[in-house]
């Protein structure tokens, strides 16, 4: 098998919930069976080639390492930093809304 190699980033810090690539060689074209983890936390992979991954920063990632195993071997790309994603409440008489999470949440009825 060759080894997986990560030869750059699309961005070398992100917020959880966008989008980076990964650049390199010898990922596996099918996404699932790429594992990609910031710090160990596990990302989604959304699309794949043999020199590309397209992942989604994880909700809860640290900065730390960025790994990517597939076919048996695992490549590093040291000191990925994960930026504040800051989130906000809003609140009108009726409902309230959660954003800057991986998705806006309208929940709640005051009465």
């Amino acid at each position: 098998l060759q080894p997986v190699e990560i030869d750059d980033l699309s961005a070398t810090s992100a917020t959880a919930c966008t989008s980076i690539t990964i650049y390199g060689v010898n990922f596996s074209e099918t996404a699932s069976e790429n594992i990609v983890k910031f710090n160990d936390v596990v990302a989604t992979v959304t699309s794949a080639s043999d020199s590309e991954l397209v992942v989604t920063v994880p909700s809860g990632a640290t900065s730390g390492d960025l790994t990517v195993t597939t076919k048996g071997n695992t490549a590093t790309w040291e000191s990925f930093t994960i930026l504040i994603n800051e989130a906000t409440m809003t609140m009108d008489d009726v409902d309230h809304t959660y954003s800057g999470f991986c998705s806006s949440v309208v929940s709640g009825r005051f009465w």
